[in-house]
């Protein structure tokens, strides 16, 4: 076991303070060149920087930080913080494709990071959660869904499971640049003269790497620390380092496989995963673009990892499964910039499309009637819109019905029509009018005064009564 771990917000402002510092010191060896400008800029890096973590303050906990994803370089990495203790993976159901953890009530989601961690220290990260199912109630047994990543770890016991979060740090042109699971990006810092720096430990001493060579190497050292490195100039030329420490938490990573690979994506590529759940029968209709001209159209859940970074796009299309039936995605239009060290994970979900009916009663009444043949046998009011997922029924409303005339008198109504054939397309609205027939004797009588103001004269009222027998 080892000892508590830095929390994302400890990470960020470790990042962002190790940063200011850096370009402070780096801007201390430059006397004769600085301003009024870069102190002012500074500041406000500075002052930028503590907005970013007083607003993920709020809204983060506390996560140990465990490891880096495998395609770490000068110019970024992602390190993945993980959430509280996890849950044990049991052996029963696992697989490939899939695992069974026992939790109260797990807070995954669909669609957000998780990792499985072994206590040989391999482990298999996941970008997006593609399904989470109850199995067995009675045991708290979940099952995990991995849609097309593949699980490469074997099963010992002492497996977990772990919801992660990750952060992508990014040396771009503007500066560092912070990108979280839910955080969007943020430009925290404008400090451009740093590289990214990988610090192994053994027990006989440290190195400093300007490349990331795993979380674990063969001579058994170990991934320590994720350094920030910037030169200064001046009479010594002195490297100032800021370090950000790894593996701190309760887990100790030595192998790390993103979406079952250890490898990284080739040079200038990244891993772009797509989990389509739900998926219409047949498949989506979907494609995704980057630079290059790159175009690849998709069908269902997929791991791609050839697609050039930079920002990446993916379009959903509505999906026709019979000639009344049509299948919509819940998020038609994604992008999302893409790096070779960090994954990007879209989700969609496709849905039913449903038809819309609206039904009237002749002669009007109020009451609800139940239409027997349609899902659920749903209960309507006169003029009454409902939603109906599309198909061929064969629908017989309620035969007898007690309902309000419109004289406000309390009848029994009978259906006169037969059994009813409709075709309900998607996106299409009908209407659809039934005939029923007044079956209780009803009597509304309506007094009208025929001479208005003569009763005050003769001293009474001469009204004419007419009689409304229901219909």
């Amino acid at each position: 076991m080892k000892s508590r771990g830095f929390s994302l917000v400890e990470l960020l402002a470790a990042i962002a303070v190790g940063a200011v510092v850096m370009g402070a010191a780096l801007l201390a060896l430059r006397q004769g060149a600085r301003s009024l400008g870069s102190e002012q800029q500074v500041a406000l890096s500075r002052d930028q920087a503590a907005r970013v973590l007083q607003g993920l303050a709020g809204e983060l906990k506390g996560r140990p930080a465990a490891f880096l994803l495998p395609g770490a370089s000068e110019s970024g990495a992602a390190l993945v913080v993980l959430s509280g203790s996890g849950w044990p993976v049991v052996l029963e159901g696992y697989g490939l494709s899939r695992a069974r953890i026992v939790a109260d009530s797990p807070d995954l989601e669909v669609g957000s990071p998780m990792a499985l961690i072994s206590p040989t220290g391999e482990v298999f990260y996941l970008p997006a959660l593609a399904s989470l199912n109850l199995v067995d109630a009675s045991r708290n047994l979940w099952e995990l869904g991995f849609g097309a990543c593949v699980n490469p770890v074997p099963y010992v016991p002492g497996i977990r499971a772990y919801r992660a979060e990750t952060l992508a740090v990014a040396r771009t042109a503007e500066g560092l640049e912070l990108r979280g699971t839910s955080l969007g990006a943020q430009k925290v810092l404008a400090l451009k003269d740093f590289a990214l720096r990988y610090v192994y430990a053994s027990p006989t001493g440290e190195e400093v790497a300007s490349s990331y060579q795993g979380a674990a190497r063969a001579d058994g050292s170990r991934l320590a620390a994720l350094a920030f490195q910037a030169v200064g100039e001046g009479e010594a030329s002195r490297a100032f380092t800021a370090r950000l420490p790894l593996g701190a938490g309760t887990v100790e990573a030595r192998k790390v496989f993103a979406c079952g690979d250890a490898s990284p994506p080739p040079t200038g590529k990244g891993i772009v995963n797509v989990v389509v759940n739900p998926e219409p029968p047949g498949g989506g209709d979907l494609t995704l673009t980057s630079s290059g001209g790159y175009t690849r159209n998709l069908k269902s859940s997929t791991v791609l990892r050839d697609v050039p970074v930079g920002t990446v796009r993916l379009q959903a299309r509505d999906v026709w499964t019979d000639d009344l039936t049509a299948w919509a995605p819940d998020k038609p239009d994604q992008s999302a910039a893409l790096y070779t060290f960090a994954p990007v994970t879209f989700t969609v979900g496709y849905r039913v499309v449903p038809a819309r009916v609206t039904v009237r009663f002749n002669p009007p009444f109020q009451g609800r009637v139940r239409l027997q043949g349609l899902p659920g046998n749903p209960a309507v009011g006169d003029g009454e819109t409902i939603e109906v997922r599309p198909g061929r029924y064969s629908v017989t409303p309620q035969s007898l019905v007690g309902g309000v005339s419109p004289f406000g008198c309390l009848t029994r109504y009978a259906y006169t029509g037969g059994t009813l054939s409709w075709a309900l397309k998607s996106y299409e609205t009908y209407t659809f009018t039934l005939d029923y027939r007044a079956e209780t004797a009803c009597l509304d009588i309506t007094v009208e005064d025929r001479t208005p103001g003569e009763h005050l004269k003769s001293g009474g009222a001469r009204p004419s009564v007419r009689f409304n027998k229901a219909q």
